[in-house]
């Protein structure tokens, strides 16, 4: 049975299955998303399944994100899934501190998906264990259709260990992304290999290459709106209303430049089996956008409890995702 030979939406695969409810927000119907995420005939797209805690999540959350969507255009991820992490898990993690201040997943799914606009990732509000048998029948039903998909985990360094010293498969994925860009890395030189992981290989480098194409500079470029929108809102749109073909200028721009643009990523295997890839891709050093922004979400819970009254959101904003729906949550507890 040949191929297919043209690209289709996936979002059209992920209406077709139960349960997709879990992708839109159930007050105001589907986001819309941008028609980047297509899948691509001949090749293996892949989905970069990004799982956090998110309590709340903050622009260095984001930051990370961008920096593997520009960094790995080449692997050909066409769409991103935001996991914010069971309120089980939340309130194991934070112990004492739950009590204090904590975000249901109902509300960290919110700060993610914002005010419904453009978008060019899917935030998912189902259980851990919903989204596994939901992937696992989404690649089966492109699968169908002649195309290729795998999903990637995208991790903070923390979890490399976790990983190397868990049992193989144990999460059910067998590609794991990790980065420096938004958190350094301990005992770790800018431009040489990680620290020698023991249930895997040496780390070899390889070469990163921006992917040079049209769809690849658009899925960039929509990540990095996206971003302005999350994290200054009102900034955002008056500049578009000001410069509304700012996208464009910024789509040619990454496309003539993608061809000179390299960096050099870091990978190692599992040594037994089920195989399982580790890719490191550290931040540019050299780039002016390797100077992430650097937060945490317990600095902003602490900014959250310190702040003085009616000064809050003005504190928040450029530092957290959708600051106003943030403030909103809050104001019910009396805190903004």
């Amino acid at each position: 049975m040949p191929g297919p030979e043209t690209s289709q939406s996936l979002e059209d695969y992920i209406q077709r299955i139960p349960g997709h409810e879990h992708f839109y927000d159930k007050h105001e119907g589907a986001v819309k998303h941008e028609s980047t995420s297509q899948l691509q005939p001949g090749v293996l797209n892949r989905i970069l399944f990004y799982p956090g805690s998110f309590n709340p999540p903050h622009i260095s959350h984001l930051a990370l994100l961008q920096h593997i969507m520009k960094s790995g255009s080449d692997m050909n991820f066409i769409a991103t899934v935001i996991f914010p992490a069971d309120d089980a898990f939340i309130e194991k993690k934070l112990g004492e501190e739950a009590e204090d201040f904590i975000l249901s997943k109902e509300e960290r799914v919110r700060l993610w998906r914002g005010h419904g606009r453009d978008a060019p990732f899917w935030t998912y509000g189902g259980s851990i264990m919903e989204w596994q048998a939901f992937k696992a029948e989404l690649i089966q039903e492109v699968a169908k259709d002649g195309f290729q998909l795998d999903i990637s985990v995208l991790g903070g360094p923390d979890r490399m260990v976790d990983v190397d010293k868990g049992p193989p498969g144990q999460w059910g994925y067998n590609e794991w992304v990790f980065s420096d860009f938004s958190r350094d890395i301990e005992d770790y030189t800018p431009g040489s290999a990680m620290k020698q992981l023991e249930s895997y290989e040496p780390w070899t480098p390889v070469v990163m290459n921006r992917k040079k194409s049209r769809q690849a500079a658009e899925t960039v470029v929509s990540y990095i709106i996206a971003g302005m929108y999350m994290t200054g809102p009102k900034n955002t749109a008056n500049m578009l209303k000001k410069v509304p073909s700012m996208k464009e200028p910024m789509i040619e721009d990454w496309f003539n430049n993608s061809e000179s643009s390299t960096s050099t990523a870091w990978v190692c295997r599992r040594k037994d089996s089920p195989k399982a890839t580790m890719l490191f891709i550290p931040k540019v050093e050299d780039e002016e956008e390797s100077e992430a922004p650097r937060t945490s979400s317990s600095a902003i819970r602490e900014l959250i409890k310190n702040a003085p009254p009616g000064k809050l959101e003005g504190r928040l904003s450029g530092k957290v995702l959708h600051p106003d729906i943030l403030c909103e949550i809050l104001s019910e507890r009396g805190l903004c």
